[in-house]
């Protein structure tokens, strides 16, 4: 009897081993949603020790909102015996941090088959989710004006377009253009031509509504998509636009008296004749073509 409660405490302490070797959280609940066990890593997690895990759940650890995802998916598990594999998303109470983790949970059953708790090995997988918001955010946003790249903008265009179709809604494009761009590198330099790039892009996001959407298209052209807007409308959006745009100043590296800049924009707005992205954008550049022709600093509609 001694030889076999020693060989079982030499294989449980190798299974503890074991267990706390795993770089990933190991843990069991009970019915309730209160922890039977937890391995060291997933104690450290909590900030507390083992005899103090034990017994508490996990409103005790993560915020509500967290912790009240948590027990669904451990319901889920014992209510239906089913075994899960998702993404969690978990706010540290102690901390605020938010983390996300990869989960496996499973069903524990006594010798007649009955659920008297859960297990579960939870991987941290917060930054391989930062790299991929990242790569996300590379693939969408432009790395100078932090507006959305040509690509993106036309795919929010092509959703907002589908919505004005289905509802018949208004809505209109503005193309912006800088004008006398090439001076502004050639005079002071490309590092002062992207300054004012990056200086337009942050006075139309602040000058233009939150619904409207934003893209640089590529150099010095911008396309401006407003829904709920129409014709007359978006001519009123534009002039304010070119007004508050030729009064910014930009500052200049060589303390020389700041540089100040004018555009020229073009208008289309959603019609029978006008109802793609393709269609918009060219309407839109044809009446960008139309002011600069004139005279430049203007707007023009299609």
């Amino acid at each position: 009897m001694t030889q076999s409660a020693d060989i079982f405490h030499l294989e449980l302490l190798s299974l503890r081993a074991v267990v706390n070797s795993i770089g990933a959280y190991i843990f069991t609940k009970d019915t309730q949603g209160r922890y039977t066990y937890a391995n060291e890593l997933a104690c450290e997690l909590f900030g507390r020790p083992l005899h103090e895990v034990v017994g508490s759940d996990d409103r005790e650890f993560f915020e509500l909102e967290a912790s009240n995802d948590l027990q669904k998916n451990d319901r889920q598990v014992m209510d239906y015996g089913q075994t899960i594999d998702r993404e969690e998303r978990n706010i540290i109470k102690a901390t605020g941090e938010v983390r996300y983790y990869h989960t496996v949970k499973t069903p524990v059953r006594d010798a007649d088959g009955i659920i008297v708790g859960m297990c579960g090995i939870s991987t941290d997988i917060t930054e391989r989710k930062k790299l991929e918001a990242q790569l996300e955010r590379q693939a969408h946003i432009d790395y100078l004006t932090n507006l959305n790249n040509r690509g993106y903008f036309i795919e929010l265009a092509e959703d907002e377009l589908n919505r004005a179709i289905r509802y018949t809604h208004p809505m209109s494009l503005l193309m912006l253009d800088v004008d006398h761009f090439k001076r502004v590198n050639d005079t002071y330099g490309h590092k002062q031509g992207d300054k004012v790039l990056m200086e337009l892009a942050r006075v139309c996001v602040d000058t233009l509504r939150d619904t409207d959407i934003a893209g640089r298209l590529g150099g010095e052209e911008f396309a401006f998509l407003l829904p709920e807007t129409d014709r007359e409308e978006a001519l009123e959006v534009a002039e304010r636009l070119r007004e508050v745009l030729a009064a910014t100043a930009v500052g200049t590296d060589n303390g020389e008296e700041a540089l100040h800049f004018t555009v020229s924009i073009g208008i289309s707005t959603f019609g029978p004749e006008l109802d793609t992205v393709d269609i918009l954008l060219n309407s839109a550049d044809k009446a960008l073509y139309r002011a600069k022709k004139a005279g430049r600093n203007r707007v023009c509609a299609d």
